[in-house]
């Protein structure tokens, strides 16, 4: 029998080839790791932060007094709040995922 492999051009000893991550992707992701650890304490502070304004904001308390008894007027702040309060949301998740991404390994 032949050997199929006479050319070693493709040599298969049945181990899966696995491309190495760039040297400047792994120093990239480690930099990052290190400032979110670096910053931790004061991104808890933060995230306790944007939980407050979260909540102020999906409240009526938001609203001013003055703007309460005009409908028209109360729709536009109470749009914005709910906005604002998504946009806070937002930044939350992605202050969450970088914590859980480099804060656990």
């Amino acid at each position: 029998m032949a050997d199929l492999q006479s050319d070693d051009v493709m040599p298969n000893d049945g181990t899966y080839f696995v491309p190495r991550v760039p040297e400047e992707q792994e120093i990239a992701v480690k930099k990052q790791k290190a400032h979110t650890l670096e910053a931790l304490p004061i991104i808890k502070e933060f995230m306790a932060r944007l939980d407050e304004r979260i909540a102020f904001y999906g409240s009526v308390d938001a609203i001013p007094d003055e703007v309460k008894t005009k409908p028209e007027q109360f729709l536009i702040v109470h749009n914005a709040n709910e906005l604002t309060r998504d946009n806070l949301r937002s930044e939350k998740e992605y202050m969450t995922s970088l914590m859980e991404q480099h804060a656990k390994k």
